[in-house]
Order: structure tokens, then C-alpha cells, then sequence
């Protein structure tokens, strides 16, 4: 599979930036920043062409309009958000957890390449301690995406600064599991607004995006833009906002 999208990636490359230009990702709220060459959990492809997670961009604005002091990121992967978020937001410190050691360390280059590894802090495991140590209420955003451990950590009973937090979280597995979803509702409805944002197709970001897209042949264009996601098991974002704020 390593191989696999190593040639993928190889060709669209030579597509995007040709002459061995810099990598850059080409759209979207972090547009301009440096970007790995490396193979990720995925296809790097969407994070170059800056459609990857185009559902959220929105959000993302509102993000980084707010301009939070402290970001928590669960399930950073390889740093799309966790850099990309402190560069867009100068006084925001990042705290960046993946369980996957590669993961962490892509994050490193990474932050270092964009000049945040000074705000950026690259952790192992986000327990219910950490969100509680870290949290500033009413200052602090938590970005979720941990492959359907979410019910867990996310838990005021638990961790009862997350009533007190915003929080960004990726739903996994609707169709096999929906009570993920319903459990989130009821534990944050009488404390955040909560908004559902779904999966989306790339149809209007390829027409939004006709001229970024064109030096791609046409044949590869999807699968370029592809992240990976189940069909057959649909995912959902919530974005919560404490009340009032």
C-alpha cells in the first residue's frame, strides 16, 4: 500500500509542482503553508490541493477568526490542523496527540518546516487529566479525530472542563453505530451549541477549484481529491460552542 500511493503521489507531484517546486498547499483556510512529501495515514494528495476536510473550511475560518489561546488536537496525524491552525493563529498554542509514533514525528518536520515548533507541543496519549490541565475555559478549542474513541474521551463526567470548552469532533461509524452520535448530543446539548456538519461529495470544490485542478488529467482527479473515507460507513462532524460564546 506504502508503494502504492508513493507512485500516486510521485505523479501528482510532478503535476502540481513541477520543476521541483515547493510543496505548498494550494487552497483553503492554509493556503500558502509549506507541506510534507512524505506518505501519511492516507493520501497526502488533499492536504497539497487544500481540499482535504473541504466540509469544515467554514469552520475553520470561524476558527481562526476567534483566534483561541489554546488548541488541543486529538488525533493530529501528521499536523494538517495541528500546524496549520498556530500558523494562521500567531498566539495559539498547540498541543498535538496521536498514538502513532510516525504520526508524531511527521508532525515535528512539519511544524518545524512552517517555523511553530516553538508552539507546537507533540504529545502520546490525551488522557482525561490533560484536557483538564490544559484547558483554559473559554479560550481553548479541542480537535477530535480518533477513529471512533470519541465517546470516550469526550466525557464531562469525566473531564468536566469540556463543558467549559469549544470542540470540533469527527463521528465515526453512523450506520454501525449511531448511539456515538446521540451520546455526544446528550452530553453537550445543555451546555454547547451544536452544529452537524456531513460528508460531503467534491463537485463544487472542483468547480470552485477548475483552474488548481486543471494541470491533473481528468481521470485522476478524484482520486487526488480522495481522503480515504468509508462509503458505506458515513461520518459527521460536530462543531460545539459553549453557550454565549
Amino acid at each position: 500500500m506504502w508503494r502504492h500511493y508513493r507512485r500516486f503521489q510521485a505523479e501528482i507531484k510532478r503535476k502540481l509542482f513541477p520543476s521541483n517546486a515547493p510543496i505548498t498547499v494550494l487552497t483553503g483556510p492554509f493556503k500558502g503553508i509549506p507541506y510534507l512529501d512524505e506518505i501519511v495515514f492516507g493520501c497526502i494528495t488533499p492536504r497539497w490541493l487544500g481540499s482535504y476536510e473541504w466540509e469544515l473550511h467554514s469552520i475553520i475560518q470561524q476558527i481562526m477568526q476567534r483566534e483561541y489561546g489554546t488548541v488541543i488536537d486529538v488525533g493530529s496525524a501528521e499536523g494538517f490542523y495541528a500546524v496549520g491552525l498556530p500558523v494562521k493563529m500567531p498566539k495559539c498554542k498547540l498541543y498535538a496527540f496521536d498514538v502513532d509514533y510516525i504520526s508524531r514525528g511527521q508532525v515535528a518536520r512539519l511544524a518545524a518546516m512552517n517555523h511553530v515548533q516553538d508552539r507546537v507541543v507533540i504529545g502520546h496519549y490525551c488522557s482525561h487529566a490533560d484536557i483538564g490541565a490544559l484547558s483554559v475555559p473559554g479560550d481553548t478549542l479541542i480537535v477530535c479525530d480518533i477513529e471512533g474513541d470519541e465517546m470516550s474521551l469526550l466525557d464531562p463526567a469525566k473531564a468536566p472542563s469540556l463543558r467549559l470548552v469549544d470542540i470540533l469532533v469527527e463521528v465515526h461509524d453512523l450506520k454501525i453505530n449511531p448511539i456515538v452520535e446521540r451520546a455526544l448530543y446528550e452530553r453537550f446539548s445543555g451546555t454547547h451549541v451544536i452544529q452537524r456538519i456531513p460528508e460531503a461529495d467534491r463537485t463544487a470544490w472542483l468547480k470552485e477549484n477548475a483552474q488548481v485542478v486543471s494541470a491533473i488529467p481528468e481521470d485522476l482527479r478524484l482520486r487526488a481529491l480522495s481522503e480515504g473515507k468509508h462509503e458505506q460507513n458515513p461520518q459527521c462532524w460536530l462543531w460545539m460552542t459553549v453557550h454565549g460564546s
